[in-house]
């Protein structure tokens, strides 16, 4: 996600999901179908209610919240959560690599 996406979003938006993104740690994580496919999905409870989540998908490409469901953009700090949390992981680096403890090599 650009800086551009991000800044496209309300302030609101963005400090809500920064909030959020803090702990990720703590998200529930699972698997729905969608379409017949199997997605990630993040759940998150709603803030008002604690009876009622909100399933959103681990890329950010969907939300089943109020906020996102009203939107005519589809935007809420949970999608952008996500999507947020997607980028950390992918420009991560690896944590440990097995390569030398196992004396694995590269073939190709």
């Amino acid at each position: 996600m650009t800086s551009a996406q991000i800044a496209s979003h309300s302030r609101t938006i963005r400090a809500k999901a920064e909030a959020l993104l803090a702990k990720r740690s703590m998200w529930a994580r699972g698997e729905a179908r969608v379409n017949g496919a199997l997605i990630g999905v993040v759940l998150f409870s709603s803030s008002r209610n604690t009876k009622i989540v909100y399933m959103t998908m681990v890329t950010g490409a969907g939300c089943s919240c109020p906020a996102s469901q009203k939107s005519a953009s589809g935007r809420c700090c949970h999608r952008l959560a996500c999507a947020l949390a997607c980028e950390l992981a992918q420009n991560a680096e690896p944590q440990y690599d097995y390569s030398d403890e196992f004396g694995l090599v590269d073939i190709a």
